[in-house]
Formats: structure tokens, sequence, C-alpha cells
């Protein structure tokens, strides 16, 4: 699969990604997501943006996503091993 480099902002995923970070731990709307970072397929973008993250073990956040009705909402938020930072 060809994905667009979350680090690049001429990328949708790019896009997609900075939007979700500008809005750290926010719930924003599949259509939200489509106008802040004008593009389409935010489904595919967000597969995009999962991926690398998986990939690269120095990122220690994750794409949540929540379904309400026939809407969804997606954030970023910090790993598990990540939160733990604040409890210790």
């Amino acid at each position: 699969m060809h994905t667009g480099n979350i680090d690049n902002p001429e990328t949708a995923a790019g896009r997609v990604y900075n939007v979700l970070k500008g809005h750290y731990g926010e719930w924003l709307g599949g259509w939200e997501l489509t106008q802040y970072a004008q593009t389409t397929a935010v489904s595919t973008r967000i597969s995009e943006i999962r991926a690398q993250l998986t990939l690269d073990p120095d990122r220690r956040e994750k794409v949540e996503m929540k379904r309400d009705g026939r809407y969804f909402y997606y954030r970023i938020a910090g790993t598990e091993s990540q939160m733990e930072l604040f409890t210790t």
C-alpha cells in the first residue's frame, strides 16, 4: 500500500495527523477532519496514520476511534506507557 508520510504536511495523511495533533485528546468528527485537513477519505488517512505510528517505536501515541450512531470520531492519545509517566 502506498501511504502518505505523516511527517510531510503536503500529504493528506500528514494534514490529518497535524489536525489531530493540534487538537490533542479532543474527539473530532470525520466531517471536521475533512474540512480542517482539506482532504477526503478520512478513514483511509486514519489507517495510514495508525500504520506509521505502529511502525515507529519512538512515537508513543495512537489514534482512537469511537462511533455514535452513523458518525465516527477520532483523536490522538498517548499510549499506556506514556500515561504511566503521570502516575509514577
